[in-house]
């Protein structure tokens, strides 16, 4: 689907400010789309310069502008730094606008790093904030963030939420300055529609789309013309198929004078084309431009592109028997799945990693910023905020993980509660109590940086290079909890790093044994097992109380520490009574 995050605060009413950091960022604007390295260059000197000049308001839009070019250049992890810095510096200085946009940005980064459930929160705060302080001046700025926000419920899977996002964004966006934007909208309506198999209504929408193109934006014809092709491929409609791809094909050539460029629409053509013969009963056609659609893919490196050629040509060899053909290209298209499914995995790893580094950085700063006067009362106001929002992200992430493999609904909170039950069982303080319950919701926090197909499944179910690929999360979760100076957080990466070890040292990821587990980890490890089977999993059906408690039970010495395990089975024998003989024949 389509993306726009071109908008800039300066384009949309902030009004002109004075000096020369302006006029630096109206240069670095100039030539930003013919030398994106002068563009950079411009607006760092202009952060530069408004910082000498004691001016915050245009410091901060410098910096979202040197995000934004850095964004461009696809270097997510330094835009995402610089995004933060900007957000936070314009919400010091009451620079709204620039606020609103610098979380835009945030949520563009988090959505093209796969980080749905944030790159939501950041869109729907950028809209929330642009409500508050619209004006005459920007109010057409709040089609673009309703885009965004559709894209990621679109990504999401919300269809109906996306649907009337972007018609919302539409109904902003008619008559406005921005006709292009307002085709990208109908383009990813149309896509909806086509998701849907309401391809009639796809067509009505990209047939509009078309107009606004044709007129405003003609580079985005050719694209469209491509889409409305496949609707009618889909339909089996011969005729306007064929049409909307000769048209489509005149047009890209004529910008390549007489070659058709490689590109995504072109690939898109060429892909098009190739259904459209498969259509027609002509297999060998298809195949030639299904070649052609994976050469073009390959020439861009666009890899999404190309697992789609090589699922393209693995159906049409097997429909003529060529049954080794579509074997390579089956074979090939599960090797790149594999890879980008590893490098998705590493970049979200890395994009949170880096939020969470820049938010650690910036609370132990503030720390010892108001450490300097007698603030005692009000650092200690603002490091516990600082470290709930810390935790609050950490756990959304958790619950995203869980969404996206066991399904389990309420394992993070079941864990916590019984694992704190449990320390207090051994009459463990009660301050680490509190912490053990907000580190116990963390444990699996590694399983975001996982993909789908090892979420889905049971150990059990898995082969050996995806048992190991599993159990990095308990790595992977304390790298990503490791460096903060919040106790809950510094206890839940040894949660997360340790609950996996065995008593008697066959775990993982390290191997150790008794007392060397740290004692968080131990408790951990008896709350996790029995929840997980007592609530089960979407390919795992729940056992019973004391099925669940016999299942702890038997891992007593081995699995888990004997003592633990014992205050495990009071605890549960306290909060239902009628268990408790039961559970004393267990034991």
């Amino acid at each position: 689907m389509a993306v726009d995050a071109s908008t800039t605060p300066w384009a949309i009413g902030l009004g002109a400010m004075r000096g020369t950091a302006r006029e630096l960022l109206d240069a670095a604007q100039a030539c930003l789309d013919t030398r994106p390295e002068d563009a950079l260059r411009l607006a760092q000197h202009a952060r530069v310069m408004a910082r000498n000049d004691n001016d915050p308001p245009m410091e901060a839009e410098a910096l979202y502008r040197v995000a934004s070019i850095v964004y461009q250049g696809s270097d997510p992890g330094d835009a995402f730094g610089l995004a933060l810095d900007a957000r936070d510096l314009a919400a010091r200085c009451g620079a709204s606008m620039v606020e609103v946009w610098s979380l835009n940005l945030l949520a563009l980064l988090h959505y093209d790093t796969s980080n749905y459930s944030e790159a939501l929160r950041f869109g729907l705060a950028a809209l929330d904030l642009h409500r508050v302080h619209r004006t005459e001046d920007n109010e057409e700025a709040e089609g673009n963030l309703l885009n965004t926000v559709a894209i990621v419920h679109h990504s999401l899977g919300d269809l109906d939420r996306a649907l009337v996002t972007y018609e919302a964004a539409l109904a902003i966006n008619r008559g406005g300055a921005r006709p292009a934007l307002q085709a990208t909208t109908l383009t990813n309506m149309a896509e909806i529609r086509m998701e849907w198999g309401d391809l009639w209504i796809a067509i009505g929408v990209i047939d509009e789309a078309l107009g606004l193109a044709r007129e405003h934006a003609p580079d985005l014809v050719p694209g469209l013309l491509c889409r409305l092709a496949d609707c009618y491929v889909r339909m089996g409609v011969h005729g306007p198929a064929g049409a909307h791809l000769a048209e489509a094909r005149v047009l890209l050539a004529a910008v390549g004078k007489g070659v058709v460029e490689p590109g995504e629409t072109a690939w898109t053509l060429a892909r098009t084309e190739g259904r459209l013969s498969a259509l027609r009963g002509d297999d060998d056609a298809a195949i030639t431009r299904y070649l052609e659609a994976l050469d073009v893919a390959t020439r861009i490196a666009k890899r999404d592109a190309i697992l789609g050629s090589h699922a393209d040509l693995a159906a049409a060899y097997k429909r003529l028997g060529r049954f080794e053909a579509a074997l390579q290209h089956q074979e090939a298209r599960y090797q790149l799945r594999d890879e980008l499914l590893g490098e998705e995995a590493d970049l979200r790893a890395r994009t949170l990693q880096t939020a969470h580094d820049t938010a650690a950085a910036r609370q132990q700063a503030e720390i010892l910023r108001l450490r300097t006067g007698e603030l005692e009362t009000l650092v200690r106001g603002r490091t516990i905020d600082l470290e709930e929002a810390q935790i609050g992200a950490f756990e959304r992430l958790v619950q995203f993980a869980e969404r996206r493999g066991a399904g389990r609904d309420g394992h993070p909170e079941g864990v916590a509660e019984l694992a704190a039950d449990i320390a207090e069982e051994l009459h463990e303080p009660a301050a680490f109590r509190q912490m053990l319950a907000t580190a116990a919701r963390l444990h699996d926090i590694g399983l975001i940086g996982l993909p789908d197909r090892v979420l889905r499944h049971d150990e059990a179910d898995l082969d050996a290079d995806d048992i190991a690929l599993l159990r990095t999360h308990a790595q992977l979760g304390a790298d990503l909890l490791s460096g903060s100076v919040a106790g809950p957080l510094q206890l839940a990466a040894e949660v997360a790093l340790g609950h996996h070890e065995r008593w008697d040292g066959g775990g993982y990821p390290a191997g150790a044994s008794g007392l060397d587990i740290p004692l968080c980890a131990r408790i951990v490890a008896v709350a996790d097992a029995y929840d997980a089977a007592f609530r089960g999993t979407s390919t795992r059906a729940a056992l019973t109380e004391i099925d669940a408690a016999r299942l702890v039970w038997a891992g007593s010495g081995s699995r888990f520490e004997p003592r633990i395990v014992e205050a495990f089975l009071r605890v549960l024998g306290r909060r239902n009574p009628e268990l408790a003989r039961t559970l004393a024949l267990v034991r």
